[in-house]
């Protein structure tokens, strides 16, 4: 699956840059007490033009896999993640490992959200 996501409340032109350039002073000013604005509308929203990829399947009955990869497409920084699920009768555990990359003057860079590791247990009662 791919697709293309135009987001509206971000920013776009010298309006984008501004917002990286403040961004990187503020991560360059420890203990500064201004506001972050970069990650305002949630992790990787401050751009207007993203793309998005996806592949997944079953590698077995019980075990499904899907890899993922958001690219901001003003800066061509992005994250990447990668997700399986195992699944039975009464209960599923679903483990995920996501990554940002892209350099000091990128959405991703720039971000506190480096990386990020999820683990879920769900019991089906009936």
């Amino acid at each position: 699956m791919a697709e293309y996501y135009y987001s509206g409340v971000g920013f776009a032109g010298n309006d984008y840059s501004t917002v990286i350039r403040y961004s990187q002073n503020l991560k360059n000013s420890p203990g500064t007490s201004a506001p972050d604005i970069l990650d305002q509308f949630g992790a990787f929203s401050a751009g207007q033009h993203y793309g998005f990829v996806r592949v997944s399947g079953k590698i077995d009955d019980a075990l499904s896999a899907a890899g993922w990869t958001a690219v901001n497409l003003q800066d061509l920084s992005g994250m990447t993640g990668i997700v399986l699920t195992l699944t039975h009768d009464k209960w599923n555990m679903n483990g995920s490992l996501m990554g940002a990359w892209g350099g000091s003057d990128t959405e991703a860079g720039l971000s506190p959200l480096l990386w990020r590791v999820d683990l879920e247990v769900g019991l089906f009662l009936s």
